[in-house]
């Protein structure tokens, strides 16, 4: 027996994966007269595709015992997932203020409708007051500066950088147009970490596109929001560690593969 292997810890972590489908029943929570259908999901990873966020993570089985909690994994797909940045007005030569938000606006609408936003897609503007608090020195740092804040759907293209840092006739820059759709998920939702999220509303998927055991779907990221009443503790987690070892084929001079080694530990 190899005495280096891993002993698995009965006293840490602890409970039960349930790797088939669940029943509707086994996820879902209601308030306490009977509405708002809801599920709290203990969220580990996010990527996102084409302006469509996939929270990974797990559930834990409604009904399962307090001692020995069973869980599942899951995927929850938030739709409709927008892009926002901020527009700086450029200073009028002539009048020494900055320019209108009309101006602002029209400028920034010819410049992004059709050749970043599709005209059939909403176009979202309205103006608003910000700080700046980062590293260029041409953006003013009053907190009462005024900017036209854009938001449209996050599968749509960035503005160009050209754009964002000469900017044209009224706009001076825009800001904020590199975060990642994701970024600004989190920021938004205010997801520092892994932890305990409430999903509101959701729909249960058919068509996976994930291979968790269960699959939820939003339409509005707002419904996804920080779990602050649900108490319970992290999920306990499988975990794999791969090694790969590769060799230079002499005739090909490419890498190959000649060996795969995987170690798992449960009840992380």
């Amino acid at each position: 027996e190899d005495g280096s292997a891993p002993v698995e810890d009965p006293n840490y972590g602890g409970g039960a994966v349930q790797t088939g489908g669940l029943e509707e029943a086994q996820w879902v929570r209601k308030d306490e007269d009977g509405g708002n259908p809801h599920c709290w999901l203990y969220w580990l990873d996010c990527i996102e595709q084409q302006g469509t966020v996939y929270m990974i993570g797990k559930v834990r089985v409604e009904g399962s015992d307090d001692k020995a909690p069973a869980y599942a994994s899951a995927c929850c797909v938030v739709r409709n997932v927008e892009r926002s940045f901020f527009i700086l007005p450029r200073v009028d030569p002539e009048t020494g203020e900055r320019r209108k938000m009309q101006e602002i606006w029209a400028e920034a609408k010819a410049a992004l409708v059709p050749s970043c936003v599709p005209r059939s897609e909403p176009f979202k503007c309205k103006g608003v007051k910000r700080g700046y608090c980062f590293g260029d020195d041409d953006v003013p740092r009053d907190a009462d500066t005024e900017y036209l804040k854009v938001k449209y759907a996050a599968r749509c293209r960035a503005p160009p950088t050209s754009l964002c840092k000469r900017g044209g006739r009224a706009i001076e820059k825009i800001l904020g147009a590199g975060a990642t759709p994701l970024e600004l998920f989190l920021l938004k939702r205010k997801l520092m970490g892994p932890c305990w999220v409430k999903i509101n509303a959701p729909v249960a998927r058919a068509n996976k596109l994930s291979w968790c055991a269960l699959e939820l779907e939003v339409d509005d990221p707002k419904k996804v929001t920080l779990a602050r009443e649900c108490q319970r503790p992290a999920p306990p987690l499988v975990c794999t560690t791969l090694a790969v070892k590769t060799v230079v084929n002499p005739k090909t001079h490419q890498h190959e593969v000649v060996a795969v080694a995987a170690l798992t530990h449960r009840g992380v």
